[in-house]
């Protein structure tokens, strides 16, 4: 029986071994993948604004749209849509970030910004501090809330993802000038909502880019 005692010994080191080299590599693959999926929505994100993204860029050269990090995910409880008075938004319809068939379309501009009429020449003024962010569905003509902020954060632009998706671009406003990035991604389905942050401060004007998107007087 003694003699049994050693290759039991062996074999019992071999698969203890070979059981930690298994879950090692478990863990390996569990983290590339989590990494790749991060990855891929910080792609999206960056294929997203481009234009914002430039405008970072030539404000202050420390930005990177790599820099965004995965922050947390949280639902959404949201107000009751409304029913839209076309009347009232048709103005505000050039402004519009419409989905993919134009089914539904982001509003960034009509809760804060004043558009009147005169000389045959629409001028645009701003309205309250407040941000409000809706989505219009034409289908069954209603407005929604997706997002409300004070005057300390600003929305700069908005993207969809696909019909049911929706990024926002934005970012709190600090004294100086400046302004710490934030991106959130929200499904319209789902009502899931996830955010993305930016680690560093930058030295942008974050008001400057909205409002030439729109040309406020």
């Amino acid at each position: 029986m003694k003699k049994l005692i050693f290759p039991a010994l062996i074999l019992l080191l071999i698969a203890c071994n070979n059981a930690a080299e298994n879950n090692a590599e478990t863990d390996d693959t569990l983290q590339t993948e989590e990494v790749a999926e991060e990855s891929s929505e910080i792609q999206e994100i960056r294929n997203s604004f481009p234009q914002l993204f430039s405008f970072y860029e030539s404000r202050d050269s420390s930005f990177s749209p790599n820099g965004f990090e995965i922050a947390q995910s949280d639902t959404m409880n949201l107000l009751p849509a409304r029913e839209i008075n076309e009347n009232d938004l048709k103005p505000y319809y050039p402004y519009f970030i419409y989905n993919g068939d134009s089914t539904k379309a982001i509003d960034l501009y009509s809760y804060n910004i004043m558009l009147t009429e005169k000389g045959g020449k629409t001028i645009v003024e701003a309205g309250g501090p407040d941000t409000e962010i809706a989505i219009v569905d034409f289908l069954n003509k209603t407005r929604q809330r997706i997002f409300f902020a004070g005057p300390s954060f600003v929305i700069h632009d908005g993207s969809w993802l696909n019909n049911e998706t929706v990024l926002l671009a934005g970012g709190e406003i600090l004294e100086g000038e400046k302004t710490k990035p934030m991106i959130l991604k929200i499904n319209l389905s789902t009502k899931s909502r996830q955010y993305f942050n930016y680690p560093d401060t930058l030295s942008v004007n974050a008001n400057t880019y909205k409002d030439s998107r729109i040309d406020i007087q």
